[in-house]
């Protein structure tokens, strides 16, 4: 059975998936909430889809990364996979430019 490459917790910040018109990748994002009176401030993972123009077409939050990992592996892992970082076929470390 073949291995599918997927986002994990070592390729999240660089690793997305490219289907033929979109992207989907996790980013950071804060927020803040009042918690006994208090404002408290989140850091959020962001799974976000965006167009062949860089603009977003759906966004959903996570308050923990391993919640954002599961959810783009589930519902994007069908897609192209493509980490910058593997250096073990192509990507951003083949290019002559670096």
């Amino acid at each position: 059975m073949e291995t599918q490459n997927l986002v994990n917790l070592k390729n999240w910040n660089f690793a997305h998936f490219n289907s033929e018109h979109f992207k989907s990748f996790i980013g950071m994002t804060g927020d803040i909430q009042e918690v006994d009176g208090q404002m408290k401030e989140l850091i959020l993972y962001s799974v976000t889809v965006v167009d062949g123009e860089d603009m977003e077409v759906f966004q959903r939050d996570f308050n923990s990364l391993k919640s954002a990992i599961d959810f783009i592996n589930e519902k994007y892992g069908h897609w192209q996979f493509n980490d910058p970082t593997d250096k073990s076929g192509g990507g951003c470390g083949s290019c002559s430019a670096h």
